[in-house]
């Protein structure tokens, strides 16, 4: 009798394990796109793996913070299936505001497909994610029914945010949103991302004890 262990294509634990411990991090998950060469491709690997990692980790006590800013996060959402009859999560707040008026549809649109998806209620940010001065910052910040969302933010227990890349987003360009100066810094550091939506776990009163 002879018998073969054979590793299972798509996990590479030995190249998660070195990414843990080089950034003190407690998970990374390496994920193999279909089409290498394919930026859609790799966000769909991105977003499947992201989605798995969610729906298994995930606590009904969570308090879910999203940001909107990212193809690959919407990617995740895509590939979450629904929870039919079960509450998985107790809520879905809305980090950033939208950008321009198709913006912040697609903004609101995204954070309320996720709490569909989990059976919970969703808080929707409803302001831009950029404004033009602090006097326009400060006035939207004091209006009801922002501050009714923002005071939620210290109550998440995992945001979900995307690490972009260090060029702007199209959008972002178009709208003239941010000069380059903006990233000139993160651009000398290499800081950054291209694909990557990041889990975080936040300090949250609910679900402590956060994985």
């Amino acid at each position: 009798m002879k018998i073969t262990v054979m590793r299972l294509q798509g996990l590479h634990l030995e190249l998660e394990t070195q990414l843990q411990r080089r950034y003190g991090v407690r998970r990374v998950i390496v994920v193999e796109a279909t089409e290498p060469g394919n930026d859609e491709s790799i966000k769909q690997a991105i977003g499947s793996a992201a989605a798995h990692y969610l729906e298994t980790s995930l606590s009904p006590q969570d308090r879910i913070g999203i940001s909107s800013w990212s193809s690959t996060i919407r990617a995740m959402v895509g590939h979450l299936h629904a929870q039919p009859g079960k509450q998985a999560a107790q809520e879905v707040v809305q980090l950033l505001g939208g950008v321009g008026h198709k913006g912040a549809f697609e903004a609101t649109l995204l954070t309320q497909r996720l709490a569909t998806l989990l059976n919970c209620p969703a808080f929707l940010l409803p302001s831009q994610s950029i404004e033009q001065s602090v006097e326009s910052k400060q006035r939207i910040v004091q209006m009801e029914e922002v501050k009714e969302v923002l005071q939620r933010f210290d109550s998440i227990t995992l945001a979900i945010v995307g690490i972009g890349d260090l060029e702007p987003s199209t959008a972002a360009q178009q709208r003239q949103l941010l000069h380059r100066r903006h990233v000139a810094p993160a651009r000398r550091t290499r800081r950054g991302g291209r694909y990557l939506p990041a889990l975080l776990r936040c300090p949250g009163q609910a679900g402590a004890g956060g994985r």
